[in-house]
């Protein structure tokens, strides 16, 4: 019993919506620190979103290039 072409869409399925969500989780709370404090809600949402955006763009890269490297050990073959 092999990985087939379903489990390997919902295992991207499912990487990509915790990627989503765990990058929203930052982003929110950040904008809600800056709203807590003096500025507009509209700052603050710039702010928050600026400061965080660097780090969740490298955090989606180096996933992107990482989970193809999972797959260049011994069965490699076996995926196509």
């Amino acid at each position: 019993m092999g990985i087939t072409i379903n489990n390997m869409s919902m295992m991207g399925l499912s990487l990509a919506v915790g990627m989503v969500v765990d990058a929203t989780t930052v982003v929110m709370e950040n904008i809600t620190r800056h709203r807590d404090g003096e500025g507009t809600p509209y700052r603050a949402a710039q702010d928050g979103g600026g400061e965080v955006a660097r780090s969740t763009g490298r955090s989606r890269d180096y996933t992107c290039c990482l989970c193809p490297c999972c797959f260049h050990g011994r069965d490699h073959g076996t995926f196509l």
